[in-house]
């Protein structure tokens, strides 16, 4: 079979490498030994590849022959180099015009394809092996070598082309796809039946892809979509296995429940009320006091957005609910302004205690005997800035308080309501969709014409020109994409509740390589992700402190037409009240009560109290140092020389390694250090370290090459007996490629020159 490999990629070097790079290519691909799960017979054919490579390569004529060929083809042909019984070894491809290829016997192809899954080819090993798992005639007809193992070895070198695969495409932020491969490779070894403890780990994956793949699915755009379905469908399943919004249980997500808070509220954009009414009517029902705040906002949201006055009335019961534990004065005086009760909305703001928005509120209504004015132009502003852009079908809707009280269906049922409601315990269960539904429908009373004919009247008034309030702020970011570290658990989504001055989207972190991908596309960062790759900051402010700035800002005009529509359109409220319909509020009343103390919600702080990170000062040292300079470049080099002489040490302890490597490089080492220690193999070091040539980049601060002569002692033991032959003492000149992340300067790749 031809098989897409040259010597050189083989042992990943240039064809300009000299042969001490030669030496120490061959020395370290020998030593980085593949998965513990391959066969013998796999690792066997691996290494005889390698050995092919290096002694062709390092015989003068036949490397000279090589490259000859190699070099007049202008890297589009192969030389025509004759295996032992005189057949041509390496042959030009068929159809990949750029590409060198091997001819290998069957037993080597599984070495090869072991071999271009360690170069990152994933999908060339993908096209590849499939197809001997998909037909296995071959193997089992020993066209590969023992079939049990061949299939095994195929297998494993396949699923674990699909997971790396798979992590590549998470990290780009397209977690659809990455399931998708995940899912493919779990789907093999269940079939086979073989490699448990890596299903284990593809499941793991799988889990912590989840909220990624939510925000992905629910942000398609048909929210009628199969995939928008699904994206529900997945939240639903979290929710269960969290046990609720705000739950304690675990949905091997890695987000705890501050993050899942932030997770679902960055989630919301995507939704419309429709669906976050059925999410959260739900999640309050467990009971669960997030879940019923996040109702009444859906519930305000819908009753006003779609002329349901009765969704308005089911939000304002469900605050009731949430008012003596919680300041919600403010919110309940927008229920009941929108339900034509100025008694009660004045009532609301004379009990709250958010004196800076109140001040605003009275400003904004001089000169007139009580607070509908100003609470007129907050509720508008409001409902325009805080409200409607956490809906997917609102985002775009206008606000007009004029035009919504000019509904005739609004009209109809504000007439049916009673002055108030009844008194009831505030932590019933929230009323179901039902009885809002036949709320809704009650005949509405048609005796009072002249209040009708007021109402309608405000259709022929201009709109209502809203005063600019301190706290007001551009429409919210849209929602960013996701690329997601592995290493670690996600990172927080925004804020659980809403902020009255602030739409946030707090990204998620990534590992080195996520990073380095995010920054390759320049694309988005489920850190939606930000559009740029890059960290939002987040963007949240208490009410005092945006009122505290509105005063100094305040122009102090005032509007005539404001104060005159606001007493018009809520003066009337008293004659709109009859108390014939005094049973509708029974209508939301009964039912089980919470147990235990509940948290305190409001719309404009968390569920639960969350401190901003305190980072801890750190004495400045050469890895955090600003630019690389000798003195950090000399520290880097050193600690990295320490850590893998503990990494490769009797204990072989890897935690160092993370603190001063990156991908690719890290890898490596890790994975050095795990197949020594398998080996029960261990190396003690002693290091001479001169500084040659430190080199920024100039139009990239963050990186830059460090050059140096290092002189390397190294003893190898085996079973704890010191083992000559793996012992070395030499000097090398090595190239390191430096990487500042974090502040701190890393090494990401390293480079023999000789």
């Amino acid at each position: 079979m031809l098989i897409p490999l040259d010597y050189y990629r083989i042992l990943g070097l240039p064809i300009q490498a000299t042969t001490p790079q030669l030496q120490q290519a061959y020395r370290q691909r020998s030593d980085q030994l593949p998965r513990s799960d391959y066969s013998q017979a796999a690792v066997a054919a691996r290494q005889a590849l390698l050995d092919e490579a290096y002694l062709t390569l390092g015989q003068g004529s036949q490397r000279q022959a090589y490259d000859e060929t190699f070099l007049a083809g202008g890297g589009n042909t192969a030389p025509p180099l004759l295996d032992a019984q005189g057949r041509r070894r390496v042959k030009p491809p068929a159809d990949r015009a750029q590409m060198p290829m091997l001819d290998l016997d069957g037993p080597q192809i599984v070495g090869a394809l072991l071999l271009l899954q360690e170069l990152g080819e994933y999908e060339l090993v993908l096209e590849l092996g499939y197809p001997h798992l998909s037909n296995p005639a071959p193997i089992e007809a020993g066209q590969f070598g023992e079939p049990q193992l061949a299939l095994a070895d195929i297998l494993l070198t396949v699923v674990l082309a699909y997971l790396e695969l798979g992590r590549e495409q998470w990290h780009q932020g397209q977690a659809e796809p990455a399931a998708t491969s995940l899912k493919i490779a779990q789907e093999l070894l269940l079939h086979h039946g073989l490699f448990a403890s890596l299903r284990g780990e593809i499941q793991a994956d799988l889990y912590k892809l989840r909220p990624y793949r939510v925000l992905e699915l629910l942000a398609h755009p048909d929210e009628n979509s199969v995939q928008h379905r699904q994206g529900l469908q997945l939240l639903r399943s979290m929710l269960k296995e969290r046990n609720g919004i705000d739950g304690q249980g675990d949905d091997r997500s890695g987000l705890s429940v501050e993050d899942f808070l932030r997770f679902v509220q960055q989630l919301r954009m995507h939704l419309t009320t429709e669906e976050q009414l059925a999410l959260f009517e739900a999640e309050a029902k467990r009971p669960s006091a997030v879940g019923t705040f996040l109702t009444a906002y859906a519930a305000i949201a819908r009753g006003f957005g779609q002329r349901q006055p009765a969704f308005v009335r089911q939000a304002s019961l469900l605050l009731r609910r949430l008012g003596n534990r919680q300041d919600v004065f403010l919110e309940q005086a927008v229920c009941a302004l929108l339900l034509g009760r100025p008694e009660e909305a004045t009532r609301h703001l004379s009990q709250s205690q958010e004196q800076e928005a109140i001040a605003l509120i009275r400003q904004q209504s001089a000169g007139s005997p009580d607070l509908l004015p100003g609470l007129c132009a907050y509720a508008e502003h409001w409902l325009r800035t805080e409200v409607f852009p956490h809906f997917r079908d609102l985002v775009q809707a206008g606000v007009s308080l004029k035009e919504y009280f000019a509904d005739a269906s609004v009209q109809n049922y504000l007439e049916s309501l009673p002055e108030a409601d009844p008194p009831g315990n505030e932590w019933t269960v929230v009323p179901d969709r039902a009885s809002v539904a036949a709320a809704a429908q009650i005949t509405p009373n048609r005796g009072s014409q002249r209040t009708l004919a007021t109402l309608a009247a405000l259709g022929d008034r201009p709109v209502i020109d809203m005063p600019q309030f301190p706290w007001q702020r551009p429409n919210p970011v849209p929602p960013a994409t996701l690329p997601l570290g592995l290493d670690a658990a996600p990172a927080p989504v925004p804020a659980p509740l809403p902020d009255r001055g602030a739409s946030t989207v707090v990204p998620f972190p990534t590992t080195a390589r996520a990073s380095s991908a995010a920054s390759d596309r320049g694309g988005p960062s489920i850190e939606a992700p930000s559009a740029d790759g890059g960290d939002r900051p987040t963007r949240t402010r208490s009410r005092s402190t945006r009122t505290a700035r509105g005063q100094s800002s305040q122009t102090g005009d005032r509007l005539p037409i404001l104060i005159g529509v606001g007493i018009v359109v809520l003066g009337v409220g008293g004659v709109l009240i009859v108390r014939a319909f005094q049973a509708i509020g029974d209508t939301f009343q009964g039912g089980p009560t919470l147990e235990g103390e509940q948290p305190i919600l409001q719309l404009d702080r968390p569920a639960i109290e969350i401190p901003p990170p305190q980072v801890a000062p750190k004495p400045e040292t050469a890895l955090s140092a600003p630019t690389l300079n000798p003195e950090a470049a000399q520290q880097v080099v050193k600690t990295w020389l320490t850590a893998k002489a503990e990494a490769m040490g009797p204990e072989h302890q890897t935690e160092r390694l993370a603190e001063i490597l990156l991908d690719p490089m890290l890898k490596t080492w890790r994975a050095r250090s795990r197949e020594a220690a398998a080996q029960k193999t261990y190396w003690e070091y002693q290091h001479e370290v001169k500084l040659e040539a430190v080199k920024a980049t100039p139009d990239r601060p963050d990186s830059g090459q460090v050059t140096v002569e290092v002189r390397e002692v190294a003893k190898q033991f085996k079973g704890g007996k010191l083992d000559r032959n793996g012992s070395r003492d030499e000097v090398l000149r090595v190239r390191y490629d430096a990487v500042r992340q974090d502040g701190r300067w890393h090494l990401r790749d390293a480079r023999v020159l000789r």
